[in-house]
């Protein structure tokens, strides 16, 4: 019964140990995936004149640019691999 305990705690505590693992993986950009120090402009629907670092996708998620010909935002790329800048536009 002893021995069964400790296969039942062993078993608990690794699934738990994996969970975590797998959900800070999920969470963290891929090592090649170019994240940017990004600046917005005054036209961004979202956080305007604000900075922050993300990827492409996340930036234009976080400052609602998409499609259009006036400059919403430029990023420096900070880690990844990929352009050293990167623009996103908005407006009509």
């Amino acid at each position: 019964m002893q021995n069964l305990k400790k296969i039942v705690l062993g078993v608990a505590i690794a699934a738990s140990t994996t969970g975590a693992v797998a959900a800070k993986l999920l969470d963290t950009p891929a090592a090649q995936e170019p994240v940017y120090q990004w600046q917005s402009t005054n036209i961004a629907p979202e956080n305007p004149n604000s900075n922050a670092q993300l990827t492409r996708p996340d930036a234009i998620s976080y400052f609602g640019c998409e499609n259009g010909n006036q400059l919403c935002a430029e990023g420096t790329l900070v880690s990844g691999s990929g352009d050293e800048t990167s623009e996103l536009f908005h407006g009509m």
